[in-house]
């Protein structure tokens, strides 16, 4: 009788301890940095940091858009690059143009999204001199290391940022020079971690390179594809989702318009094009998973159903699949705006 009790006993404590628990930990997104217009054709960059709760259907600042030289917190930029490593946010590059054409070689961190600490500066990635830091580069977790790829400093040899790794942030080494093909002025692309490999998907002046290569290691890559279904394109985003690889929206073969469309791929080569999304044609915005969801969040893209009528948005989207969205936010508080940054934390971050 008492061995029955017990294991009655064992049976409810477990009962009881997952009851109501979620099959995954709850998180939230940071959104933070970017650009927006302050007056017609005039853009600002920003700095400002807004948390989402774990719905993604409301959010709050954790700190205002400053301009203070010297302030404890990254200066306004855009076209950086960002992510969530060793239960830290990362902020690395970017170039605050149009306000004093500063491109960034520094390494910012955060445990909390409120308080910052530059870990690094002046480091050997970009150009040889202190202001030709990358802009238009990509960051990624990768065998458990930050990853660098590409990017574009000013001053003669713009887009030959190679690939750079490292284990803090800090240290950096580089595997690969700005002179490898699937390297060579590489910017505006995106970069993923697919089937243990890095891919890199797009670029800018897209008709002078391939348009994917992949690198079991960082340091050889090979060309994938020349020319993908997808077209040339840029300012488009990139994630794994499902075990497949998707793409979405940016601009096609050099043209000032911002697509919708969607496309999805297995195996990184063979490609299948989704029906067009209900958002608006996009560009430069970021797509995160939180909640094992999609997000949408920003960017640049179509304002309003007149020709050209292109401008930013503050607008939030998710999907359970990749190809049914829903607009959860139309217009969020914070300012409208791309070449941010959104990175997912977990909900305690």
């Amino acid at each position: 009788m008492k061995k029955v009790r017990l294991v009655l006993f064992f049976a409810f404590l477990l009962v009881s301890l997952f009851k109501g628990s979620p099959a995954f930990a709850e998180e939230k997104i940071l959104l933070f940095g970017g650009v927006t217009y302050v007056a017609p054709d005039i853009l600002k960059p920003l700095n400002d940091v807004w948390e989402s709760n774990s719905s993604i259907d409301s959010w709050s600042r954790l700190s205002k858009n400053t301009f203070t030289p010297g302030s404890k917190k990254w200066s306004q930029r855009h076209d950086f690059a960002s992510v969530y490593f060793k239960e830290k946010v990362f902020v690395i590059g970017g170039s605050n143009t149009p306000l004093t054409g500063e491109f960034y070689k520094d390494v910012w961190v955060t445990n909390n999204g409120v308080k910052w600490e530059k870990i690094a500066d002046n480091l050997p990635w970009g150009g040889t001199e202190a202001d030709q830091g990358l802009h238009d580069h990509t960051l990624t977790v990768f065998k458990n290391k930050l990853w660098i790829i590409g990017g574009y400093f000013d001053g003669g040899a713009g887009g030959q940022g190679g690939v750079w790794k490292s284990s803090d942030g800090i240290n950096w080494a580089q595997t690969a020079t700005g002179y490898d093909l699937c390297l060579q002025t590489r910017f505006g692309h995106q970069s993923v971690v697919f089937q243990d490999k890095l891919w890199l998907l797009g670029s800018y002046w897209a008709e002078t390179k391939p348009d994917i290569c992949s690198s079991p290691d960082g340091i050889n890559f090979t060309v994938e594809l020349y020319e993908a279904p997808w077209g040339e394109r840029t300012g488009h985003m990139a994630i794994v989702f499902d075990n497949k690889l998707w793409i979405f929206g940016g601009i096609q073969d050099n043209q000032f318009a911002c697509s919708s469309d969607i496309w999805y791929s297995e195996n990184g080569i063979t490609w299948t094009e989704a029906e067009p999304a209900p958002w608006p044609g996009r560009c430069q915005g970021k797509v995160v998973i939180a909640n094992e969801k999609l997000w949408l969040i920003g960017g640049g893209g179509e304002i309003t159903d007149e020709p050209e009528a292109w401008g930013l948005l503050n607008d939030v989207w998710s999907s359970e699949d990749g190809l049914t969205w829903v607009e959860v936010t139309h217009s969020a508080p914070w300012y409208d705006r791309a070449a941010h940054s959104a990175v997912t934390v977990p909900s305690d971050f």
